[in-house]
């Protein structure tokens, strides 16, 4: 069915069915389902955020798509933005459908004594093939949709890693680069805890995010650390919920200590971790390994301006996993690169101000391919030994706004 044919149609059934923002794609997935024969029913056009659910209706004509028994039908799902991205067709008893995903060029038919039988079938082969066809899809999907769960956008579980081993490991703590006590050497180790929210739109579709973050560093000598931060995000699209946990290390290297005669503060970081981001909403997931470097050089101007760079490239890998019978891996390689600026000044004795400029680019393909992030914290000595920090951020990109703010804790010894 074409599109252009049909618009006071769709019009029309947008109207009866659904709300205005589901039928200009204010759902994670939007469903169009036509049926063909004598006393058809009007083309039925529904937002959805839970695919199973949308699925087991569709397939056994219930609920909302009660209307459809007894007739053969042809359906269209716009799948996170990305239009035309799964179709159903069916005979009117339902016992034959066929599944395609053009996206990757797939297509099967499912033969059954009753839609139940169907229903089952297409259930058992996606857990037999998920790592072949359904995998396939997340990949395809990521360079499409600024939506993804797995890659290819700042929200997703490679832009999200790599935004939280930036932010824990490129940007110098201030405590080193501005000492309370610049007399005295600063405290390497310590431990602290970090919490975000925010909000974002993307393509047309919004969400609210949380995190939360636990990170720890030891000194090993004077030149070298490790660090060590668990992040934990929670996420909301329209509805829909995704969860992320990871696990991230750093060697920090201190080549260079500033200090009252030396103005330069220059250290490399290796990194290493893993992470993990599902949505049983979306039907998506992925587990991923990371390595990577970042490299940081502060510079003192004077006593009231220090002046930053910092880069960081990262690698990320996904691997095969397995949940509740469903096994895939959704082919998740990517190269993330950072390039920040950043300037922080002593604004009393005991509040320190910052400001950064943050461009991240996606080497590998992706559908938000690069991001502008601007931010600023104010850090508050409330001892020698504690500090807080109230933080905001702001990304803009191709189809892609988020704002998030902050507040950390840390503890030093």
């Amino acid at each position: 069915m074409q599109i252009h044919k049909k618009n006071s149609l769709f019009a029309l059934s947008c109207a009866v069915f659904v709300t205005a923002s589901s039928c200009f794609g204010g759902s994670p997935f939007v469903i169009d389902v036509a049926t063909s024969g004598p006393g058809a029913p009007p083309e039925i056009v529904v937002g959805a955020s839970n695919l199973k659910n949308f699925l087991n209706d569709l397939i056994n004509a219930q609920g909302q798509y009660g209307a459809i028994s007894g007739f053969a039908y042809a359906e269209k799902t716009t799948f996170l933005g990305v239009g035309n991205a799964i179709t159903f067709t069916g005979n009117s008893p339902g016992t034959t459908v066929t599944l395609a995903i053009p996206v990757i060029g797939f297509s099967q038919t499912f033969t059954g004594a009753t839609r139940s039988d169907v229903e089952t079938q297409i259930h058992d082969f996606i857990k037999q093939n998920g790592n072949n066809v359904w995998a396939a899809f997340l990949s395809a999907l990521a360079k499409q949709s600024p939506n993804a769960v797995t890659d290819g956008n700042p929200n997703a579980a490679t832009g999200t890693m790599a935004n939280s081993t930036f932010l824990a490991e490129g940007f110098t703590p201030v405590d080193e680069i501005l000492p309370e006590d610049p007399m005295s050497s600063p405290r390497l180790s310590g431990f602290g805890l970090g919490f975000d929210a925010g909000q974002f739109t993307a393509a047309g579709l919004s969400g609210q995010l949380v995190d939360f973050a636990i990170p720890a560093r030891w000194k090993l000598s004077d030149k070298v650390g490790l660090t060590l931060n668990i992040p934990f995000d929670y996420m909301t699209l329209e509805g829909a919920k995704i969860y992320g946990t990871g696990f991230n290390l750093a060697v920090p290297i201190r080549l260079e200590s500033m200090n009252k005669e030396k103005p330069l503060n220059w250290r490399v970081t290796p990194l290493l971790g893993t992470a993990a981001r599902a949505s049983p909403d979306l039907a998506s997931g992925v587990a991923l390994w990371q390595i990577g470097l970042s490299n940081s050089l502060d510079y003192r101007v004077n006593s009231k301006l220090v002046v930053c760079m910092v880069n960081q490239l990262t690698d990320y890998h996904s691997f095969k996993v397995s949940y509740g019978g469903y096994s895939f891996d959704p082919e998740v390689k990517q190269l993330i690169l950072k390039d920040g600026l950043r300037v922080v000044s002593p604004l009393t004795q005991r509040l320190i101000g910052s400001f950064f400029v943050l461009d991240s680019r996606f080497l590998n393909q992706a559908a938000v391919k690069q991001f502008t992030t601007v931010g600023g914290s104010l850090a508050y000595h409330v001892t020698k030994t504690m500090d807080l920090q109230l933080a905001a951020n702001y990304d803009t990109g191709t189809a892609f706004k988020s704002w998030t703010v902050g507040l950390a804790s840390a503890w030093k010894y």
